[in-house]
C-alpha cells in the first residue's frame, strides 16, 4: 500500500527539479510556448520579443489579434509530436529527434 506521506514527498521533489529546470530555460524568438498559470492556461503561441523575466508572444488563436506578454514563469516551452528538436542540456545533451 503506498504511503501518503511518501507520495506527497516525492510530488514536492518532482515540483522542486521542475520549477529549477523551468527557471534555466531559455526562450529566443520563434519559440512555440504555452501558458501554465493564470487566465489563459493552456493558450500556445509563439515568442516574438523575450525581455530579462517576461516574453511577448503572439497567441495562435485568431480571437487575441495583439501580441501578448507572459513572465517568464508563466510559461513553458511547447512541443507538438512530429518536432524535430536537439537537447541542449542534461542527461540526453546532444540528442536529436
Amino acid at each position: 500500500k503506498n504511503d501518503p506521506q511518501v507520495d506527497e514527498m516525492q510530488e514536492k521533489n518532482l515540483k522542486s527539479i521542475l520549477e529549477k529546470n523551468r527557471q534555466k530555460t531559455k526562450f529566443i524568438k520563434g519559440d512555440k510556448i504555452c501558458v501554465i498559470k493564470g487566465e489563459l492556461k493552456d493558450l500556445t503561441g509563439l515568442v516574438l520579443k523575450v525581455n530579462e523575466n517576461s516574453v511577448i508572444m503572439q497567441p495562435d488563436i485568431e480571437e487575441i489579434k495583439d501580441p501578448l506578454q507572459f513572465p517568464i514563469d508563466q510559461i513553458v516551452k511547447h512541443f507538438a509530436v512530429g518536432d524535430h528538436v536537439k537537447v541542449i542540456g542534461g542527461r540526453h545533451e546532444g540528442e536529436i529527434g
